[in-house]
């Protein structure tokens, strides 16, 4: 959860974020732990854009967000397209990581193995 403690600042309102806002969702059959994962995810993109990040918001997410008809199904990751190099995508997600007091794990998919990470 974000916090005053934190140096970041978030762009979507602060009371999505709280603990009782979210488990008020579960009496609309919205699962609390799907429905913070979605709202970090969605944070996330918006930290992307506030960083001057070009790229395409695309998957399951994106895709649930124009037809908003079952949030149950809604993914919890972003899937994102870009121009650019990896060093360059490492140091705009590790500095919106280090603005919020976080680390940066980086995952990739092996064949055979699926997706392997490191800190």
């Amino acid at each position: 959860m974000y916090d005053e403690l934190r140096l970041g600042r978030i762009y979507g309102r602060q009371k999505y974020f709280e603990k009782n806002f979210i488990l008020s969702t579960s009496k609309k059959g919205i699962d609390p732990l799907l429905q913070e994962r979605a709202l970090h995810c969605l944070e996330y993109i918006a930290q992307l854009n506030a960083a001057g990040f070009d790229f395409v918001f695309k998957g399951g997410t994106a895709c649930q967000l124009l037809t908003a008809e079952d949030l149950q199904r809604l993914s919890i990751d972003v899937d994102i397209s870009a121009d650019i190099g990896e060093k360059e995508l490492e140091k705009i997600v590790g500095d919106i990581c280090l603005k919020f007091g976080g680390k940066v794990y980086k995952y990739y998919k092996v064949p055979g193995q699926g997706a392997v990470g490191n800190v």
